[in-house]
């Protein structure tokens, strides 16, 4: 007992000290250190860290919000005023302190948490960081979230980071497997009778798409015909419509048993092709379009082209280092002013993303080149260091004929 005691009143003289450094002290590093050193001595006060929620310096507001998630996970009273609060001043937060408020987001009331993620993926869209914060939260809530996404301001204007947004949540739930959840999804594809698509149902389609790669993934047995898949009018990608009816089985359809003819992909090569499409949107899509159909005065389609299927080496030369000139592509030249005169180099990206993009462009849009090795790219750089200009076509070519030519090295 005297023991007790004596160590309640050494802990009484640490915590004064503790919370005037974190309440007033000079240095950041300090008031954060003292935070978490209350935390870890199990003596921090949710009093001190709503105090704090309000004080200048965003760090120590981030950190508040932080320390304060237990607590609202296990006290209802601390999670009610923790969500007046963060309601009340999320909108001007920093972006350190939304990311922290998206992390925390799932410790809050359902219907809360599901409004104030809506609004961070609206104004937050571009920020890979962001976007994984939200679906930590969502905690399989995935669907309920993008149907209420659907409905709200961030449908209105289109950007990559929605686009691969709204991949990722429809990637969480195919994975789920959850039948009701994907006919509901499917249901909304089509649930407004419009035979064209918007960008956002585009984008649920691909995400869809991209999953049923895996043939390695058994059908899911739906109870009916999704309208999306049947309905003649609706202009969907070839090979889109394919995978998905691999992917889904309903009552007067079976999937089909595949494609000989189509390259499968193992798990790995899989989640590059994922990472690819992500890297494609935020870097290719500007000039070639999120279909890979090419857009009027930046790009040609890559739909088909053999600078894409052929020799993965010459592709990771263009990634690298830019093309010029006039090029031809499935038979048709296309030159400035139909395109841009430069493909820039893209040599600044590392070799695991410019691998993904290359298995991705390679694998999507009914091409089917297989992956792309890691190793080429990185061989490639290695043995191409040294060029500053673009490649012109005949140029290239020229260089892989004298490579083919070459004698190994010894």
């Amino acid at each position: 007992m005297a023991q007790r005691l004596l160590v309640e009143r050494n802990d009484k003289k640490l915590l004064q000290p503790l919370m005037d450094l974190a309440l007033k002290g000079t240095s950041t590093n300090g008031r954060f250190h003292a935070l978490w050193t209350m935390e870890g001595l199990h003596m921090i006060q949710p009093d001190l860290l709503f105090q704090l929620l309000s004080d200048q310096d965003q760090l120590i507001r981030a950190t508040a919000i932080r320390l304060l998630e237990p607590m609202a996970k296990m006290d209802k009273d601390v999670r009610i005023k923790l969500e007046k609060e963060i309601v009340k001043s999320w909108k001007k937060a920093s972006a350190k302190e939304i990311l922290q408020i998206a992390l925390t987001a799932g410790v809050l009331d359902i219907k809360t948490s599901q409004q104030l993620l809506t609004g961070i993926a609206e104004q937050y869209d571009s920020s890979a960081l962001i976007r994984d914060a939200i679906l930590s939260s969502l905690q399989g809530q995935e669907f309920a979230f993008l149907r209420n996404l659907m409905k709200s301001p961030f449908r209105e204007t289109h950007t990559p980071g929605k686009e691969i947004f709204l991949e990722m949540l429809t990637t969480s739930i195919v994975r789920k497997r959850d039948p009701a959840e994907l006919e509901s999804l499917l249901s909304i594809l089509s649930a407004d009778n419009d035979s064209i698509l918007d960008w956002q149902e585009k984008t649920i389609i691909t995400g869809l798409s991209i999953q049923g790669k895996n043939r390695t993934m058994k059908p899911i047995r739906l109870t009916s015909a999704p309208g999306i898949l049947t309905r003649s009018d609706i202009k969907i990608d070839p090979s889109h419509l394919q995978t998905l009816e691999w992917m889904f089985e309903w009552p007067g359809h079976t999937a089909p048993k595949g494609n000989q003819q189509q390259v499968q992909l193992s798990d790995g090569e899989q989640q590059q092709f994922v990472l690819g499409r992500q890297h494609y949107l935020t870097t290719c899509a500007g000039c070639h379009g999120t279909d890979g159909a090419g857009l009027n005065r930046f790009a040609p389609t890559l739909i088909g082209s053999d600078w894409v299927l052929g020799d993965a080496k010459r592709l990771a030369l263009i990634i690298l280092h830019g093309l010029e000139g006039p090029v031809e592509v499935a038979g048709k030249i296309y030159d400035a002013p139909e395109i841009l005169p430069v493909m820039p180099a893209h040599s600044t990206m590392d070799d695991k993303a410019i691998t993904a993009i290359m298995t991705y462009i390679r694998n999507e849009w009914g091409n089917n080149a297989g992956p792309a090795e890691r190793r080429i790219v990185g061989t490639t750089r290695h043995t191409s260091q040294g060029r500053v200009v673009p490649w012109t076509p005949k140029e290239l070519n020229q260089h892989m004929l004298e490579e083919t030519k070459a004698p190994p090295i010894q």
